[in-house]
């Protein structure tokens, strides 16, 4: 990637960070999910992030990210592959580790529901559920590090190409949401 040879520590730190979200990704995203992913990826891998120094390992779900700091989003939907990762984070470490203090709000407006974030928290969501971010509730900055798939992504770019037979077999697996 030409970032990584612009400002490979930029782009290390990235990956390593992109590393965490998969490990807790991992974690905490239902089993079947989890494998229906891992059986598209084998299928037709995508293009994901690599770690250069100590953390060579390459990702394998998610492939963009976005920065963000003192916005906010409107309600929407994204054309993401399952589950999207968020890691909202004070980079000059003002909240101890331990603090409650919320730094902002995150709602699903359809399903009347708003979590409270603090710096720390990372929240795996489904993102074509509708979902907005308010501004910032403290006077300092803070950031939200998000990672995704997105389904164009998944399929190569190519939405003229039919799906093959192990596609749909995974297609399938999903409807019925069984366990793998």
């Amino acid at each position: 990637s030409r970032h990584a040879t612009a400002s490979p520590v930029a782009y290390d730190g990235v990956a390593k960070l992109v590393g965490l979200l998969e490990n807790v990704w991992h974690e905490f995203v239902p089993r079947d999910e989890v494998c229906r992913v891992e059986a598209a990826f084998e299928l037709c891998p995508w293009p994901t992030l690599e770690g250069l120094s100590e953390d060579p390992a390459q990702r394998r779900i998610f492939s963009g990210a976005n920065l963000s700091s003192g916005c906010y989003h409107n309600a929407h939907t994204d054309a993401d592959f399952e589950y999207t990762a968020m890691f909202t984070f004070d980079p000059w470490g003002k909240n101890s580790p331990d603090s409650n203090e919320i730094v902002r709000w995150f709602a699903f407006p359809r399903l009347g529901l708003c979590v409270a974030l603090r710096a720390g928290d990372i929240m795996l969501f489904n993102p074509s559920e509708y979902h907005c971010a308010s501004s910032l509730s403290v006077d300092r900055q803070i950031f939200s590090f998000v990672a995704y798939v997105k389904t164009a992504v998944v399929a190569g770019n190519d939405n003229s190409r039919g799906l093959q037979e192990e596609e749909e077999a995974i297609n399938e697996d999903r409807m019925r949401a069984g366990d793998c």
